[in-house]
């Protein structure tokens, strides 16, 4: 249901879907989405260089692109190699891409150096597509304002020209597309139940408000003189990325975007409940831990529980208790490494009863549990869904 949602709404603007895979971890259900709506969604967002050659060579997914930079050797021989063999004996002759992200001439000169020593021993010329990740924060100078994330260096158009300029002239090097994410509005709520929340969230709405304006603004230009360059160079830009689940809404109407990020979305976790503008998704993936003690009448303590997103710390991190009326972790504890004791009055429970948790965050509660069993209809089907910690991978 939460991915056809995003699936129309991304056909009704013409745009493409890139799948990230930190948001899903699991290759099973990465297959169902790529196979489902093959017209839409044709590409995933990597996390690391290690899951992305896992994919390619499992053949998941022919167009990946490693949404962070990778600087350790070993990593950039390992996507070289990666991407020479699947453009060598790739039977239908399709493109295969692997994509690398840069957002400095650093990045750029450590690759080039790497990847001439590789085809200098190979013999045979690889040339390894990049992707430009310019950052799109809003800033104030005069009140020492900064509303988004610390990423990517490049804020203006000189900024990525230089770098690009550098990616023209390598000859093992060619620019594949732009990565421009408005963290800010992607990946803030604004919606807190918290009365006492209230304030903030109105002062977010508004920086979300002039922040998209600026997004627009500079995302366009940026893109356009970039295409400029190509085009003057005889290159063309296969992709312009940006946004997330928390921005699709406004992502979408970007006429210089040509596809959009989404993962969380499709799980909808706690922290999606805080987006005003959000299409409502339905929350889809859970965790049930066992009950194991009862200290007091009301009082239940689960066996594990602790599962915390990233970020930064605070109590909208935890997880919380699901489909159980009343329940709420208790205020000194909150979810424990072992043991996490769950305040319910209003419901008798047993030893030996599951308690349903929504995690914080979406792919990262994969990273706890091997299987993820499917209900559909609100019957338990035979069907088990392989996490990539199910099946011993760990790349983070």
């Amino acid at each position: 249901m939460n991915a056809r949602k995003i699936v129309e709404h991304a056909r009704k603007y013409k745009k493409s879907v890139r799948i990230a895979s930190k948001s899903i971890r699991s290759i099973p259900i990465l297959e169902r989405l790529l196979t489902g709506y093959p017209d839409v969604i044709n590409g995933i967002m990597a996390f690391s260089a290690t899951e992305a050659c896992w994919l390619s060579n499992r053949n998941i997914c022919n167009d990946i692109l490693i949404g962070y930079p990778i600087w350790h050797v070993t990593d950039i021989e390992e996507v070289y190699h990666c991407i020479q063999s699947k453009n060598i004996d790739h039977v239908d002759n399709s493109p295969n891409y692997i994509t690398l992200t840069v957002d400095c001439i650093q990045h750029v000169q450590h690759l080039d150096s790497i990847i001439d020593r590789l085809n200098a021993i190979a013999k045979h010329k690889t040339k390894i597509p990049v992707c430009i990740d310019f950052d799109l924060s809003y800033s104030v100078q005069i009140i020492n304002l900064w509303f988004g994330v610390r990423r990517s260096p490049l804020r203006t158009i000189n900024d990525v020209e230089k770098v690009l300029q550098h990616v023209i002239q390598s000859s093992n090097l060619k620019l594949d597309g732009l990565l421009g994410y408005e963290a800010q509005i992607a990946g803030l709520g604004d919606n807190h139940q918290c009365f006492l929340q209230k304030p903030m969230d109105t002062l977010i709405r508004t920086l979300k408000h002039y922040s998209s304006l600026d997004v627009l603004s500079r995302r366009k230009s940026i893109v356009e003189h970039t295409k400029k360059i190509l085009k003057s160079n005889g290159f063309t830009l296969r992709f312009v990325n940006g946004g997330g689940t928390g921005s699709i809404n406004f992502t979408c109407t970007d006429l210089s975007v040509n596809e959009i990020t989404v993962g969380s979305g499709l799980f909808s976790p706690l922290l999606f409940d805080e987006y005003k503008d959000l299409k409502p998704f339905h929350p889809s993936l859970f965790f049930a831990c066992q009950i194991v003690r009862q200290p007091t009448l009301c009082i239940y303590t689960c066996l594990g529980g602790g599962y915390s997103a990233s970020g930064k710390t605070g109590q909208d991190k935890s997880p919380q208790p699901y489909l159980l009326q009343g329940a709420q972790l208790d205020p000194n504890e909150g979810a424990g490494e072992v043991q996490t004791p769950v305040w319910c009055k209003k419901k008798q429970l047993q030893l030996g009863d599951a308690i349903f948790f929504r995690h914080a965050k979406a792919g990262e509660i994969c990273e706890r549990f091997n299987d993820i069993y499917v209900i559909k209809q609100g019957k338990l089907l035979q069907d088990r869904y392989k996490t990539y910690r199910g099946e011993r991978m760990c790349f983070l």
